[in-house]
């Protein structure tokens, strides 16, 4: 059964939103309150706009603007007092326009969104500047300054040849130009987040690795890729600084976690991750995290069931457990776990967290948290 119930679709309900509040306060507080909201965002369609049809992907401004992107490839742009301000690009095959939503990040100037087929460039009011074309088959990227992007990427190749081929699975993580020219190789790393099931088809992983990539209040970048507890530090010429070895659990996924996977609702495919039961093995081992957060000398690892099936865009469901670290001692401080209402999607980017919490047909509200212990 849903655990929230659904409006009258084009409706906007203020009775639901409440009701909403009120689950995740009583479900926060059952379990020892672990996520602190901080600040609600304007609903776009209070005042007209157009509704935010299933959150894909997002990004904030180091001055607190917030850019998020729904599944029809349409832009949703607030400012730092969460006020909305303008919704701009849209899904299509035109100048700023993308096939499929991608990731998205921001400088002090310009948003940049990676979709499947290319980079979309536009500035903070919306207007398009120009596209970009990456090398490979990017799943993260953010800027490492204001002359370089970080990708994070998975590359698929034949054993004998080096050819792209879905034989062997790496993650690499390069530095390109703003023009898409590759200049530092930084990491590559192996990859085992599918595996090759009967018949040669590739497999997915309940709990699976999946990249991550975040930067610090004082822009100091961070790469990790979940099959390993390790977070590497890296500098302004794209080179490793540092290695930070954590340690994290790991194991096979419990009797209780897959059934927590199987029963995860989908928002916006209607369907639980059970009806694609086919496409995963169960034969594996738990990544040490799906996504991590870094703020106030502290890092926060953060395990979502489905790994690698959402956070190709970044987002996490609404069930995690996490556990968190001091930076430089790798100190355990605390390990919790929390629970939104059912359909909600939840965001992750340096010490911010951003949950989309349904509110009806394509409505939703949107709220900034943090994790008890990272504030």
């Amino acid at each position: 059964m849903r655990s929230t119930p659904k409006m009258i679709p084009g409706r906007h309900s203020v009775t639901l939103l409440a009701f909403n509040l009120l689950w995740l306060s009583l479900n926060c507080l059952a379990d020892g309150n672990n996520l602190l909201e901080t600040g609600e965002y304007q609903n776009p369609s209070s005042r007209g706009d157009k509704y935010i049809e299933v959150p894909m992907c997002m990004a904030f401004t180091k001055s607190g603007k917030l850019f998020l992107m729904d599944k029809s490839c349409y832009i949703f742009h607030w400012n730092k007092d969460r006020e909305f301000v303008n919704v701009f690009a849209g899904q299509g095959e035109g100048p700023g326009q993308l096939s499929y939503p991608g990731r998205i990040a921001v400088n002090d100037t310009e948003i940049w969104v990676a979709g499947a087929d290319k980079t979309v460039v536009y500035d903070h009011n919306g207007k398009y500047l120009k596209e970009v074309t990456f090398s490979s088959y990017l799943r993260n990227f953010d800027f490492l300054n204001d002359q370089f992007v970080m990708q994070g990427a998975y590359g698929m190749y034949n054993e004998a040849d080096g050819q792209t081929f879905a034989g062997k699975m790496d993650t690499r993580f390069f530095v390109f130009d703003k023009e898409g020219v590759k200049h530092v190789e930084t990491l590559i790393l192996p990859n085992h987040s599918m595996v090759k099931g009967p018949g040669g088809r590739m497999l997915n992983k309940p709990f699976a690795p999946e990249i991550d990539i975040q930067v610090d209040g004082d822009g100091v970048m961070y790469l990790g890729f979940s099959e390993s507890s390790t977070i590497y530090k890296v500098g302004q010429d794209g080179q490793i600084d540092e290695k930070l070895e954590f340690a994290l659990p790991t194991g096979p996924p419990s009797d209780a976690d897959l059934k927590l996977f199987e029963n995860i609702f989908l928002p916006g495919k209607g369907v639980r991750v059970s009806h694609y039961r086919k496409g995963f093995t169960y034969e594996s081992e738990k990544a040490y995290y799906t996504h991590f957060l870094i703020g106030n000398g502290k890092i926060a690892f953060i395990l979502t069931p489905t790994g690698s099936i959402a956070t190709r865009y970044g987002w996490g469901f609404s069930q995690a457990t996490y556990r968190i670290h001091d930076l430089k001692t790798k100190q355990q401080l605390a390990v919790g776990k929390y629970a939104l209402p059912e359909d909600s999607r939840v965001f992750f980017e340096n010490d911010r967290i951003l949950a989309c919490i349904v509110g009806g047909e394509n409505d939703y509200q949107i709220v900034e948290m943090k994790l008890r212990g990272m504030e």
